[in-house]
């Protein structure tokens, strides 16, 4: 079957051509400045404690979230997080703690002076797709296992009495 086509420019009359889209490259938007995903059921969590993290922890999460690294991992300076957000590095200190028992960070070894962290890979990730499923599944066979991280490498016993 031929199609008649016009020439918008010249107006000539092209028989028996084959119509064809051809797509222009769209340049990523995403490039240059990162990227990664977010769920968006776990945001309901922020929401049911907007009062609890107050802007302080809203800001740090911005801050920590535009930090984040391949695999989720964070490795900050609270004083120069402070200093960045002209805040007090008590007040960053206080807002990663609420981040942490909300489930949204897990906190890491120190890396040289720095403390270290993981967002939670239920409510977002940075890498690659297939990464990201190991480590969702990871976390959930160590909470099923009854595993969790303790802080300073310290058993804690039912009724908190270190053991």
């Amino acid at each position: 079957m031929a199609f008649d086509f016009v020439d918008s420019d010249t107006g000539e009359i092209l028989s028996e051509r084959v119509p064809m889209l051809v797509q222009r490259p769209v340049p990523v938007a995403f490039e240059k400045g990162g990227f990664f995903t977010m769920a968006q059921g776990p945001l309901k969590v922020f929401e049911d404690h907007a009062q609890d993290l107050g802007v302080d922890g809203f800001r740090v999460l911005m801050n920590l979230l535009r930090k984040l690294d391949y695999q989720n991992h964070i490795a900050v300076s609270q004083a120069d997080m402070a200093r960045e957000m002209s805040i007090d590095r008590a007040r960053v200190n206080r807002a990663i703690k609420r981040l942490i028992t909300l489930g949204a960070l897990i906190e890491g070894p120190k890396w040289g002076q720095n403390r270290t962290y993981t967002l939670n890979p239920a409510f977002g990730w940075k890498g690659k797709g297939s990464s990201h499923q190991k480590a969702v599944r990871t976390a959930e066979k160590a909470k099923a296992a009854g595993l969790s991280v303790v802080k300073g490498g310290q058993h804690q016993e039912a009724g908190g009495q270190t053991a």
